[in-house]
């Protein structure tokens, strides 16, 4: 939530509108090994989102953007490896 947060705020201050009513479905799981593998994947796809987002403030020179969008993208990063490391554990 800490993400969103900063976000959100960005945004506002941009005097934008964030739109939280659109939120990803949530991947239930049985066994860890499958929670793993919803963790890597959607981590994936947020560390693609991030990577994209970080390339547009660079373009628009949005340097004050860029920053908390690459602080995010690190720590995203970080949580794809741990849960690649968990699942590799597993096996």
């Amino acid at each position: 939530m800490h993400h969103a947060e900063w976000l959100i705020q960005r945004i506002l201050f941009l005097q934008g509108k964030p739109i939280v009513s659109k939120l990803n479905p949530l991947k239930l799981a049985e066994t860890v090994q499958d929670m793993m593998g919803n963790n890597t994947g959607s981590g994936t796809a947020a560390v693609r989102a991030y990577n994209a987002a970080i390339r547009l403030s660079h373009e628009l020179d949005d340097q004050a953007t860029g920053q908390p969008l690459t602080d995010i993208f690190k720590m995203e990063e970080g949580h794809v490896h741990w849960a690649g490391e968990q699942r590799a554990l597993i096996q």
